[in-house]
Formats: structure tokens, sequence, C-alpha cells
């Protein structure tokens, strides 16, 4: 995860550094999300635990139990809801503010994908990379999270360039950067799952 990097002494530590520090998790397979102060840590074998992060950075357990194994990728939803996915299931569930976990929806024909990003609490890009004739490219299809956790599909297929990076700013604004070529580009996901492109921003630092 990006989080891991290292960071100047006089940054503030981010929330997976904090756990790290605290003896929550030593780093990978191991990978931690935040949200609303609560954080949820899961490993490939399925053992997961969460607990709460103040504001001052104090980091409290809360429970140990154990999902399914080898989820390819998860992401929070906001208020407590994450969503991991592995092949075409695509299983939304929520952490409860005693640490408990509950499962709300397995959605069995999400589309396959590299990568899911989070640009609201109701909204998913499910990004998937391919080789082409011309190299690299990446498929995105958006869809909406229902309040039961059922995945309904916004968008036809896009065709984007290839992005290492892909990250959620605010009110569907997202930020694409290529690590390789060092382009960086945004767009906006509006709320019916449309997309338009912004702006391309050449010369990024490495």
């Amino acid at each position: 995860m990006d989080t891991m990097r290292r960071r100047p002494a006089t940054d503030i530590p981010g929330p997976l550094e904090v756990l790290v520090a605290s003896g929550v998790t030593t780093g990978p397979p191991v990978e931690a999300a935040v949200t609303d102060g609560q954080w949820l840590v899961y490993d490939p074998a399925g053992r997961t635990r969460t607990g709460t992060l103040t504001a001052e950075g104090v980091v409290f357990a809360q429970r140990h139990f154990t999902l399914d194994q080898l989820w390819g990728d998860h992401v929070a939803l906001g208020d407590g809801r994450m969503a991991f996915q592995r092949g075409e299931l695509l299983t939304v569930g929520e952490v409860r503010p005693d640490g408990s976990w509950a499962d709300l929806r397995d959605n069995h024909q999400a589309p396959l994908t590299h990568r899911i990003v989070a640009v609201a609490p109701d909204m998913l890009i499910s990004y998937l990379v391919r080789s082409g004739p011309q190299g690299y490219v990446g498929v995105a299809i958006i869809g909406r999270i229902g309040a039961d956790g059922a995945w309904t599909q916004l968008s036809e297929p896009y065709l984007w360039d290839f992005w290492t990076h892909i990250v959620p700013v605010q009110d569907g604004l997202v930020l694409f950067y290529n690590s390789y070529t060092r382009l960086a580009a945004t767009g906006r996901v509006t709320g019916d799952g449309g997309f338009a492109d912004l702006r391309n921003h050449p010369g990024f630092d490495p």
C-alpha cells in the first residue's frame, strides 16, 4: 500500500503507520483500512481485527474474527461499510460501533477488476488493466452500492489510459497518475455514473 512508504520525521504519521507502531500489524501481507475513527486490519488468511483510532493517535483494539480468505481488494465506503472483491464476487459489509462485522450483501456478477475505488459512499469504480496493441489500457465501470449492499452497474465500460494510481478527492473529483510516465490527470464522476475528463498534468514528480 502507498501508505507504507516512509515519511520524513517532521510529517504526521499516517493511520497505517500508527497501527504498525502500536503492534497491530507489521506490514505486508496485512493491509488496513481506516474510516471515521475505526480501523479494520485484514490479512489473506482471513484473520481480521477491528478497533478505534483517536485523534491523538491512540489505538484501541475491539474485535478479532475471521473473514473469507484471499480477497483481492478491499476499500472503505464510509459510515463503517466496506467492500471486498475476489473475481466476480463483490461483498459489502459493515463494521458496527462495537467492532463486530456484519455481512450485508454478496454480489456475484460484479465486473472483473484489478482495483476498486470508492468515489463516494455509494459509488465504486471497478478498474481493470488490459494489454492492447498500443500497450496497457484501463477499462472502468462505475457502479452504485445500495443501502442493502447491492451493486448496480451505472455506466458502460469506459476506456481509460493506464494508471498506476487512482485517488478519489471529493465531490466526484478523481486524480489519476502513471508513475512510469509521470503523467497525472483529473476527472469527475457524476452521480449517474457519467465521467468527464478535466485536465492533464504532465511532469509530475516520480
